[in-house]
């Protein structure tokens, strides 16, 4: 097509993008002054050409022209149904023509956009999209990997701190089974302590009671010694009345004194000796208990320390052991949110990818369908221009004498003459003649690079098998 395009422009001095110029094809088998001039904006127009350095005319084909002279009159009529089939074929060529132009344009714009995706990774100005969004994969992989390995590790550090919290837990409940086993004893020393009390309270009270009955004694034994003297007395101022006995009154007082002093004196050590025993045996009883009763104060005081000192451990253990849960479940959070993260931006990002690939390979897909129409219209272009010469050369064996006709478009190529029109004849011949559908191979190359090393590299062929003079079939 490009050949045939680039003589057809040569020579005829026109370009598809121009849709508003007129196209003109002269049929070599009209005869002399026969041509037809097909126009884009207005009605066609039939018009006439002479050879060169002849006058012109512009006639109506709305009925046969006369024949010129040495022709058969019989022909004329199958003349004009040719003229007017080739007007239709006229008409459908130049509006391939006008579509060929567009396809170009299209495929133009559309080699520009590829160009410029292929030079995309090579201009360094944009990452190729595939091996950005991979980069951003494996940079949230990276990420998910390093929350992994933090949530294995803080799941360590929550076992580690969950065995040691039950460790104090198990040394909490020993410690609270001694206190309670020490509270219990310390319940029984006191009760202990209480009965020892009561019996010292009683001790001293029988004391109290032993002490008032020996001053009781006492005034007693005074009052009998009172008594006696009083009577001892008596007894004295009779003796001295009665005069006539001789009586040792002094002995027998002496005697009587030292009896009572004897018995008194007796009474006494024995009383003494009683509550001096007694009290020994209490102040024996009493010392193991008072003794007893300062160890178990000490040790009580000892537990209450102890108690005192693990509350205040099991205290700061709570308090730690809240402070990592909190911390626990907020790295939990965090990483949830950010692996909830990553993942969206993942499919995101493969979603774009995705949609990207997809779009390739449509564009891909477009240009091969462009392409294909491309040279479907190239082939029937081909095909017509063959369809012409043979349907010229079949007119010119009818007709007696070999006209030269002029091929132009307007009037500037009706001033040009024999000899512009045989030379654009040949040419365009010539680029008929020299066509032959091309077999096309296509390469999409996929390259995967990260800091200028090569990580992956795929090609992929498309080929174009044409089957002339029809379709295109891509494999």
């Amino acid at each position: 097509m490009s050949s045939l395009s680039a003589s057809y422009v040569q020579h005829i001095g026109s370009s598809h993008s121009q849709h508003q110029r007129r196209r003109c094809l002269v049929n070599r088998s009209y005869g002399a002054g026969g041509g037809w001039c097909p126009s884009l904006q207005g009605p066609r127009t039939p018009v006439a050409f002479v050879p060169h350095g002849g006058t012109s005319r512009v006639r109506s084909w709305g009925v046969p022209p006369a024949p010129p002279p040495g022709i058969d009159r019989g022909v004329l009529p199958v003349r004009f149904q040719e003229k007017e089939q080739i007007k239709k074929v006229n008409d459908r060529f130049v509006r391939f023509i006008e579509k060929v132009g567009i396809l170009e344009q299209q495929n133009k714009v559309l080699e520009v956009q590829w160009l410029l995706l292929q030079d995309r990774g090579a201009r360094g100005s944009k990452v190729e999209a595939s091996v950005f969004f991979q980069s951003q994969i494996h940079g949230l992989q990276r990420q998910l990997d390093t929350l992994e390995r933090d949530k294995q590790r803080r799941q360590g550090e929550l076992r580690l701190t969950q065995g040691l919290v039950e460790d104090f837990k198990n040394k909490y409940e020993e410690d609270k089974s001694i206190r309670n086993k020490a509270e219990n004893e310390f319940v029984a020393v006191k009760q202990d302590f209480d009965d020892s009390c009561l019996v010292k309270a009683e001790l001293e009270a029988r004391l109290e009671g032993l002490k008032d009955e020996i001053n009781f004694l006492r005034g007693i034994f005074e009052k009998e010694l009172r008594d006696l003297e009083t009577q001892i007395k008596d007894t004295l101022v009779s003796a001295g009345v009665d005069t006539s006995r001789s009586i040792d009154v002094q002995g027998m007082i002496s005697d009587v004194h030292a009896q009572y002093e004897l018995i008194a004196a007796k009474s006494q050590a024995e009383a003494n000796e009683f509550y001096r025993k007694k009290y020994d045996l209490l102040s024996l009883s009493a010392d193991p208990t008072d003794q007893e009763i300062r160890s178990n104060r000490n040790e009580m005081n000892n537990l209450h320390r102890q108690i005192q000192r693990v509350r205040g451990e099991s205290d700061a253990l709570k308090k730690q052991r809240a402070s990592l849960q909190a911390a626990i479940a907020g790295a939990v959070d965090r990483g949830g949110l950010s692996v909830c993260e990553a993942k969206e931006r993942i499919a995101r990002l493969e979603e774009e990818l995705h949609k990207d690939k997809q779009q390739k390979v449509q564009r891909v897909r477009e240009y091969q369908e462009l392409m294909n129409v491309k040279l479907a219209l190239d082939i029937e272009i081909a095909t017509y221009g063959r369809l012409l010469e043979g349907e010229e050369s079949r007119l010119g064996c009818v007709t007696s004498q070999k006209q030269h006709f002029s091929l132009g478009f307007g009037s500037d190529l009706v001033n040009k003459g024999h000899h512009g029109s045989s030379h654009a004849t040949t040419n365009f011949d010539k680029a008929i003649n020299l066509y032959k559908p091309p077999n096309k191979t296509v390469e999409i190359r996929t390259t995967e690079t990260r800091n200028g090393r090569i990580l992956y590299e795929s090609s992929e062929f498309i080929h174009e098998v044409i089957d002339f003079p029809g379709d295109a079939a891509v494999v």
